[in-house]
C-alpha cells in the first residue's frame, strides 16, 4: 500500500477521470462520496449517499450486522446517484485507540550519498518496530531529514553525508477495531483501498496550505468522538482522539430536561448554542416530558416551559468540558509550546452557534469554522461541514500514486491545482 499506510501493497494510480470512492464511518452518520479527478487537477463529486449510523460507538463497530447494513445503504445511494459501481473505497479510522509516536532512524549512506534505498530502509525499520499483533501502523510520516549537522533538508536523495537521520511521526491504532472496519467493508462486497485517520482526512478536506505551514490545530467534532490533528511547517505532527462528541450534548439535554433523546436532539438543533445571549433568558421553549403512564394510556403529557438560557447552559457546560480536554491533551503531548496560530473546527457537532467564540476563549487562539473545499459538484457536500472528512478521503485517494512514489522518495512534481498541491504535500510530508 502507500507510504502513509505502510502496509506493503502498492496503490493504483488515480488518473484523470478515474472514479474514487470514500466512506466516512461515523458514530451518528455514514457518508459515501464518489468523485473523479478533473482535467484541471481538481475533484468533481458525482455521487453522494448518507445514512444514519447504527452499530457504531465512539468510532468503533459494536454491531457488525447493523453497521454493515448502514454502510451498504450509503454506498448504494451514492452508486445510484453516480451511475457507477465501486470496487474499493478509502475509509477513515476514528477509534479511541489512535496514538502518535516519534522515532529517529540513523543510517550510514553507501558511498556517503543518500539514495532511495536509504529511505526505504528507514521506513521499513520504523514499520517493523511498531507493527505488532496488538497494534497496526496507519501512517508513517517523515517530519525531518538531518544530514550530518544540517537540518531543514527538503529532499535528501542525491545529497552527500556521512550520517543520515530521519525523524518519523508514526500513527498507530489497535488491531481489533481496524480489522472490524475492514470486515464491515468486505461485507458490503468492497475492498479497502486505504485507511486515513479522521482528523488527518478532515485537515486535507478543509485546511489551506498557508495554515498548515504556519501552524494550525484542527478539531473535528463528530457525534461520538472529537479528533485532533496538529500541522506545523506543513507536516502532520500530532493526532489524538477523544471519546466525547455531539451525542453527549444530546444526552445531557435529555437527562437534565427529562425528555427523550429525539426531543433533546431537536432542541439542540433548533435552539442550541454554546454561548448564552441576552435574549435567551426571556425566551421559553416547550419541552415534551418523557412519556408517563398516563401518556401510555392515550393521555398526552403537557410540555414543560423551559427558558432557552437553560438549554444554552447545559450545552455550554459540555462543550467547555470537551475543549478543556482538548487543551489538556495538547499540553500533555508537548505540542502546546509549538506555534499553532489558529484552530479550525470541522464536523457536524461544531456547527452550534457560538462554537468559534468559546473555542477562542478556552484555547486562547483564533478559531474559524471549516468546511469542505477543493471539490466541485454536489451542493450537499459544499454546504455541510459533516462531509469534510469525506472530502479529505477523496483528496487522499486522488494522490495515491504520489504516495507510492513518496514511500521511496519525496520527489517534486507539478503543484498546479489543488490536487497537485495535495500530491506534493503528501509526497513531501508523509
Amino acid at each position: 500500500m502507500a507510504w502513509i499506510n505502510g502496509r506493503g501493497r502498492r496503490a493504483k494510480r488515480a488518473g484523470r477521470g478515474d472514479i474514487i470512492g470514500a466512506v466516512d464511518i461515523g458514530t451518528t452518520a455514514i457518508r459515501c462520496c464518489i468523485a473523479c479527478a478533473t482535467k484541471n487537477d481538481g475533484l468533481h463529486a458525482v455521487g453522494v449517499g448518507q445514512q444514519c449510523a447504527t452499530g457504531i460507538r465512539h468510532g468503533s463497530i459494536v454491531d457488525m450486522d447493523s453497521a454493515a447494513e448502514a454502510v451498504r445503504r450509503a454506498v448504494q445511494a451514492a452508486e445510484e446517484s453516480a451511475g457507477v459501481t465501486l470496487k474499493d473505497v478509502i475509509i477513515n479510522v476514528s477509534s479511541a485507540y489512535l496514538e502518535s509516536h516519534f522515532v529517529a532512524v540513523e543510517l550510514r549512506p553507501r558511498r556517503q550519498k543518500v539514495s532511495k534505498l536509504d529511505l526505504r530502509n528507514a521506513h521499513d525499520q520504523v514499520f517493523c518496530r511498531y507493527e505488532s499483533g496488538m497494534g497496526k501502523v496507519v501512517h508513517v510520516v517523515p517530519i525531518e531529514y538531518i544530514l550530518d549537522d544540517s537540518r531543514d533538508i527538503q529532499d535528501p536523495v542525491g545529497m552527500f553525508a556521512e550520517r543520515f537521520v530521519v525523524r518519523f511521526h508514526v500513527v498507530t491504532t489497535a488491531s481489533g477495531p481496524l480489522k472490524n472496519l475492514h470486515s464491515c467493508i468486505e461485507r458490503c462486497h468492497l475492498d479497502v483501498a486505504d485507511c486515513v485517520v479522521s482528523p488527518f482526512a478532515a485537515g486535507l478536506g478543509s485546511l489551506s496550505d498557508d495554515e498548515c505551514e504556519q501552524g494550525v490545530t484542527l478539531i473535528d467534532m463528530g457525534g461520538g468522538t472529537t479528533g485532533i490533528a496538529m500541522f506545523v511547517q506543513g507536516k502532520l505532527r500530532h493526532v489524538d482522539m477523544i471519546t466525547v462528541g455531539g451525542n453527549h450534548v444530546t444526552k445531557d439535554l435529555a437527562s437534565c430536561l427529562s425528555t427523550s433523546m429525539a426531543n433533546a436532539e431537536r432542541l439542540k438543533v433548533l435552539y442550541g448554542g454554546a454561548i448564552e445571549n441576552e435574549s435567551d433568558s426571556r425566551e421559553t421553549i416547550d419541552v415534551p416530558p418523557l412519556t408517563s403512564e398516563d401518556g401510555a394510556k392515550g393521555v398526552a403529557p403537557c410540555p414543560e416551559p423551559v427558558a432557552r438560557s437553560r438549554v444554552t447552559q447545559i450545552i455550554h457546560a459540555r462543550v467547555a468540558e470537551t475543549l478543556e480536554i482538548v487543551r489538556s491533551r495538547l499540553a500533555a503531548s508537548g505540542f502546546h509550546r509549538m506555534p499553532h496560530r489558529s484552530v479550525v473546527l470541522t464536523g457536524g457537532a461544531s456547527q452550534l452557534p457560538g462554537m468559534r467564540e468559546i473555542t477562542t476563549q478556552i484555547l486562547n487562539v483564533d478559531a474559524r469554522m471549516g468546511a469542505p473545499n477543493g471539490i466541485e459538484g454536489s451542493e450537499s457536500i459544499h454546504v455541510s461541514p459533516g462531509f469534510t472528512t469525506c472530502t479529505g478521503l477523496l483528496a487522499f485517494g486522488a494522490s495515491r500514486s504520489s504516495r507510492s512514489v513518496a514511500r521511496r522518495t519525496p520527489e517534486s512534481t507539478s503543484t498546479h491545482g489543488r490536487l497537485g498541491r495535495f500530491g506534493q504535500w503528501i509526497r513531501e510530508h508523509t
